[in-house]
């Protein structure tokens, strides 16, 4: 037999989850003004508006593309801690209800499927959700509510991603002719209409993380102390080493000594020696 440790509520990992997509909220808004704020330099110098030189023009564009790299460190710190708290989450969902959806595996696969990103996570955390609340009258473990934060979570963050990918694409590198300015303003607005996606994502996923750790840390302490948890489970082992076998009773103490055996006397008691007659 070996011992299974029961599903332990996440809520440590959680709060620092949230935390830090609330400071990602922050670093978009800066990416998004910047973006702006490009954009709208790019289209007054295309319309004949406005009075910024080209030196200025060209010193916003350069914000853009440094506050995009700011952008990208932060997401890459935030997103390890976040498929950290999804796998312990979809992982405590499967001690609690058992193996069914994505699972635990998709919490980290999930993340870098070609265009599977872009849905899988947030059907990951859905199905974890369900299993991670109490389950419907009448129906299996998993049909407890699942999110309805996920899935618009994660069609929010996948647009901002597309919007902040294709202004990355978009930009022309420089800006010598009329058409360099042109993709430079569609590259900036595509940034912040993507920035844009990017802030309400992070706040649902502030909110999303909280909510879901708080119902399934509550769910877990209503289960293990109902033993609805069974912490042991058999293993497959070798047998065990051969040892001196049961051990055996003694008999009962007693003050008197065991008879002789048949066809045999007991020694004469101790005294003087006398020859016999």
């Amino acid at each position: 037999m070996a011992y299974a440790a029961p599903p332990a509520p996440a809520d440590g990992l959680g709060l620092a989850t949230a935390v830090m997509l609330g400071c990602m909220v922050l670093v978009s808004v800066f990416v998004t003004l910047v973006a702006f704020n490009d954009y709208t330099a790019l289209d007054d110098a295309l319309n004949g508006h406005g009075s910024h030189s080209l030196d200025e023009i060209k010193d916003a564009d350069d914000l853009r593309g440094l506050s995009f790299g700011i952008f990208l460190l932060g997401e890459l710190g935030t997103g390890v801690v976040f498929i950290c708290w999804q796998y312990r989450h979809s992982r405590n969902a499967e001690m609690l209800a058992g193996p069914g959806g994505l699972g635990p595996v998709f919490a980290i696969v999930g993340w870098i499927i070609p265009l599977g990103w872009y849905v899988l996570p947030g059907i990951e955390i859905h199905q974890s959700a369900r299993a991670s609340s109490p389950p419907a009258p009448g129906g299996g473990p998993r049909s407890g509510p699942g999110s309805g934060l996920a899935i618009p979570w994660i069609l929010l963050f996948s647009a901002g991603w597309v919007g902040q990918t294709a202004g990355l694409f978009l930009h022309p590198g420089g800006l010598d002719t009329k058409e360099d300015f042109e993709h430079a303003r569609d590259a900036a607005l595509a940034g912040a209409l993507g920035g844009v996606a990017l802030i309400v994502a992070g706040i649902l996923g502030a909110v999303m993380v909280q909510s879901l750790t708080k119902r399934q840390s509550q769910r877990i302490r209503q289960v293990i102390p109902a033993q609805a948890f069974a912490p042991w489970v058999p293993v497959a082992g070798p047998p065990p080493a051969p040892g001196w076998g049961s051990p055996v009773a003694a008999p009962p103490w007693s003050s008197q000594a065991p008879p002789p055996p048949p066809g045999h006397y007991p020694p004469d008691p101790p005294g003087p020696w006398t020859p016999l007659q």
